[in-house]
């Protein structure tokens, strides 16, 4: 069977030629297409047999599935004598485009953006045929089929092309078709091939980087102007170029202009603003942008020159179609939970997820499509090598002027049984990340979940460090990077443990994920409950984990983080506990007790540890107030003021005294935090005091092994006699009640 998974229809009328105001010539080509399923691309389609289909949209298959796609357009008049490209966004995967039955280009990958020049190919005067082919995953596979008829399971069949796979296949290994936008688009024959713009906050500064290019016969002396706008007015005017462009080549050149008061664009305030260039040949363009700039310093991410924490989240691509309003739905959804960052996971995603990002605030790691797989990556042939370039050179090229993408993440999980610190394929990964930073100076890489291969990260990335079940002793356990740690699946550079040094920033971007169908795993947080309903308690089990591990996080000071995954509890909203737990542990001022420990005996003086954090973009004056109560009548309060820097946090000490009671009571611990005389944090924590009673008189002289000690004071003190035992192996004859002190079983 084949299945048709369709993108809906975002952009205008394909039937209108859409000018911008920079005067280039754009038609939009999503819509209706139509589909043929074939056994090869070798052979022209049947005139019978086509489909519907959307277009952006994807089918499904792994199996040495190949398809055409097909649309007619029409050229406006107001194109004619221009250059004429077709643009995709992606197709997936070793693509070929055709325009009235002549060959014009294509993509080997499934991920790269491309455009094919149709000028010489199309008619000026009536339809043109536009045909697609494309492949499923097996497209960019060695030579030799792979037998998947006897596999339906999709990880088991992900795995089998062992040693084939030639190219990024991303998470979504098993769609293939048109999955993002395609465009005509008209220019002159000089014009912008290109431009970076780059923002710079440090030095106050704008520089954009433009490629110009010649595709006349003839040389051309072209001057370049720019300015940019700022809701319609002109806000900063750049310096005029002048370059000469020999025929048939492309020529680099640098723009300066100091901008110290430029408005910024944050996840706060994202304020966006238009370069528009123009070239004496007549092409003008305008590109949109926000003025700000991200780095990082020690163990520190900045954004605009304030430190920064990436309290973020990420989930799998998406399958199927959404619209604009429904992305941006989303990401706000993510945002009100405490989120200021989004990692696109496995692959980068279709454009409009990053538009929208730089629209709503979202702070966006882009993701390289290379997830996992060690084992299918031809990674010993450099062609494989060559085409992982290619690919994450087009994904810098598509964002890079986007601000709301403000780090790269090489990979996913790469790392494994083929591809780890003794292959000599290591160098071509650390060679990546160096070609990264030639291509983009301006944002830090990661590789995600592989720490730090070779040294070349900016950013260490790991994941799933310190799980339950194996590790039970919560909420203890979410200190853990206090000291070293065994974890197996990261490049390690000749270390047996990992020990963060803070020397770079920590992005632990995947952690508590919990894959199991067994209710054990989650007694840890609710004991025998875990049995009664497995999916409730299963989140409800992970909602407590996350909200532990975060605070410790928080507390050593990791720069990002991120819990898998938010979406797997449910939809984005409070009936979801990892929603909720998100909402609560990102709160961005809060203060958060770390002990758990909630019954006392009477009389106590109770310690507490409150620690205050501020990741606001501002310092603040913030008024911690508590509060402890019974039946709502205050039995004890305190205050403290403290000041915090963005992304700052203090420890406070505070002693909670147990009143005296006769039976269980139960006491409420209210925390406020206030900031300019408005609440801004209240957290209630619920305990239970008991009266202080005597030990228990008994008629025989118990036992007492006590290795330590410790528990003979206690009875000598209560003036209960006890038989010492020397030995658990030979126990006195008089004793009826054996008692084992304190540490026998430690």
């Amino acid at each position: 069977m084949i299945a048709f998974i369709s993108i809906a229809v975002l952009s205008l009328s394909a039937a209108s030629a859409a000018g911008s105001p920079c005067g280039r010539l754009e038609v939009d080509l999503n819509g209706p297409w139509q589909v043929q399923v074939v056994a090869d691309l070798e052979t022209p389609p049947a005139a019978e047999g086509w489909k519907p289909i959307t277009v952006p949209g994807y089918l499904r298959g792994h199996d040495y599935r190949r398809a055409w796609l097909r649309r007619t357009f029409t050229v406006p008049r107001e194109m004619l004598g221009m250059r004429i490209q077709i643009r995709f966004g992606g197709v997936k995967y070793n693509s070929r485009v055709l325009v009235n039955g002549k060959h014009v280009g294509g993509g080997f990958g499934g991920y790269e953006p491309f455009e094919v020049d149709v000028t010489d190919a199309v008619h000026s005067d009536g339809p043109n045929e536009l045909l697609v082919g494309c492949h499923d995953w097996t497209g960019v596979f060695t030579p030799g089929n792979v037998d998947f008829t006897a596999k339906d399971d999709w990880e088991r069949i992900r795995g089998m092309p062992r040693d084939k796979v030639l190219a990024p296949i991303g998470g979504l290994f098993d769609l293939y078709g048109i999955w993002d936008d395609v465009t005509l688009a008209a220019h002159p024959a000089v014009y912008v091939k290109d431009l970076f713009i780059k923002p710079s906050v440090r030095r106050g500064e704008l520089v954009v980087d433009y490629a110009v290019a010649n595709l006349s016969g003839e040389a051309a002396d072209v001057q370049l102007q720019a300015a940019v706008h700022d809701d319609g007015r002109e806000a900063l005017r750049l310096p005029a170029a002048k370059v000469r462009v020999p025929a048939g080549e492309t020529v680099n050149l640098t723009v300066h202009q100091p901008w110290p008061g430029a408005p910024l664009w944050s996840h706060v305030d994202p304020h966006l603003l238009h370069l528009q260039t123009s070239l004496s040949t007549g092409d003008t363009l305008q590109t949109r942008f926000g003025f700000r700039e991200f780095w990082t310093e020690g163990h520190r991410f900045y954004l605009n020159g304030v430190p920064v924490n990436l309290l973020a989240t990420s989930w799998w691509p998406p399958h199927g179609p959404m619209t604009r309003e429904e992305i941006r739905s989303r990401w706000q959804a993510a945002k009100q939970c405490g989120c200021v960052a989004f990692r696109t996971h496995t692959q980068p995603w279709p454009e409009m997820h990053y538009e929208a990002a730089d629209e709503v605030g979202l702070l966006m790691v882009v993701e390289g499509a290379v997830w996992n797989d060690d084992e299918v990556y031809r990674i010993d042939d450099p062609a494989f090598w060559d085409n992982y370039a290619s690919h994450l050179k087009a994904m810098v090229d598509r964002d890079k002027n986007r601000p709301s993408v403000v780090m790269w993440s090489l990979e996913n999980e790469f790392y494994g049984g083929r591809l780890n610190d003794a292959s000599p394929a290591k160098a071509d990964l650390v060679r990546m990340g160096r070609l990264m930073h030639q291509w983009d100076p301006t944002r830090p890489i990661l590789y995600e979940s592989d720490g730090d291969p070779g040294g070349a990260a900016d950013v260490i990335g790991i994941h799933y460090p310190h799980e339950y079940p194996a590790y039970t002793c919560w909420p203890n356990e979410a200190g853990w990077l206090a000291g070293p740690q065994k974890i197996g699946h990261m490049f390690h550079d000749g270390r047996d443990t990992f020990l963060w040094d803070k020397e770079k920033p920590l992005y632990i971007g995947e952690f508590l994920w919990i894959p199991s169908s067994d209710p054990s795993w989650h007694t840890v947080f609710f004991g025998d409950d875990a049995y009664r309903d497995y999916r409730k308690y299963r989140d409800l089990a992970k909602a407590e984990s996350w909200k532990m591990q975060i605070l410790g996080y928080r507390h050593f000071e990791v720069g990002g983080i991120s819990p898998w995954t938010v979406v797997e509890g449910g939809p984005l909203e409070e009936s979801n506990p990892l929603y909720a737990a998100h909402r609560y542990a990102y709160q961005p001022i809060a203060a958060y007790a770390h002990d758990y420990d909630r019954r006392f005996f009477a009389g106590e003086q109770v310690p507490r540890r409150v620690e205050v954090f501020n990741d606001i973009a501002r310092s603040s004056r913030l008024e911690i107030r508590w509060t402890l109560s019974r039946e709502e009548k205050m039995i004890a309060e305190g205050a403290e003021t403290v000041e915090l820097g963005p992304a700052e946090h203090r420890m406070l000490d505070v002693v909670l005294p147990m009143p005296e009671v006769a039976s269980r009571t139960a006491l409420a611990w209210r925390i406020t935090v206030h900031r300019d005389a408005k609440q801004v944090f209240a957290d209630e924590h619920a305990y239970a005091v008991f009266p202080r009673e005597g030990l228990p008189r008994v008629d025989t002289k118990p036992g007492l092994y006590d290795p330590t000690g410790a528990t003979r004071d206690l009875f000598q003190r209560a003036g209960i006699a006890t038989v010492p035992v020397q030995s658990l192996e030979t126990l006195p004859a008089e004793i009826e009640v054996l008692i084992l002190g304190a540490g026998t079983l430690a």
